[in-house]
């Protein structure tokens, strides 16, 4: 995906297969994409879009392949998950302490959650997991299959309060902001 001269991949971490090997398809990808494409650029942010059902052990290990190819820590991309916040909030310490060193993009479309009434900000969600002290990206806007449709679902308090719809875009789409300026995003993802 574009953004300006900069891209991002990002790759759905699934817990029921071999993690090492999902990794080296991630980066395999990004490789061929570049090449096919003539990119010269080496500002891609590399995801790991982390399943619900996967263990701190098994993030660690994607974390790790991800570095030993490329170098480069990736981003942890984590939903507003009970079952999953419950799973990594009491993994060791010395595991948290091993996914800190990915900066985490959070997903959270709503102040209003029936699941988790204690869960109303990006800050909440953070401390919910216990991993990080802070976020890097916060996905606040989307979409969700609901009733055989497509729902828009947008965090609406503050100054994240968005319409559905951006400019002449005709449908909703994701929406995503950064904890920082301008310059330091442009540090984040160099």
């Amino acid at each position: 995906r574009r953004s300006g001269k900069a891209e991002h991949e990002a790759h759905f971490v699934r817990a029921n297969s071999n993690i090492t090997a999902q990794a080296d398809q991630l980066v395999s990808r990004l490789r061929s994409i570049k090449k096919s494409r003539g990119l010269k650029t080496e500002q891609v942010l590399l995801v790991g879009d982390i399943d619900t059902l996967c263990t701190a052990g098994q993030i660690i290990t994607f974390i790790d392949r991800v570095e030993a190819l490329t170098g480069v820590t990736p981003v942890i991309y984590l939903e507003n998950s009970k079952e999953l916040i419950a799973r990594l909030s009491s993994a060791p310490k010395s595991q948290r302490k091993q996914i800190a060193r990915a900066p985490y993009w959070l997903a959270l479309y709503s102040d209003t959650n029936k699941e988790q009434p204690h869960i109303q900000t990006p800050e909440d969600l953070t401390k919910a997991y216990k991993i990080w002290d802070t976020w890097a990206m916060w996905q606040y806007g989307g979409v969700f299959w609901e009733n055989r449709k497509s729902t828009p679902k947008h965090y609406r308090r503050g100054k994240w309060t968005t319409p559905a719809y951006f400019g002449n875009l005709d449908r909703v789409t994701e929406r995503n902001g950064f904890n920082g300026s301008q310059k330091d995003f442009e540090k984040f993802w160099d």
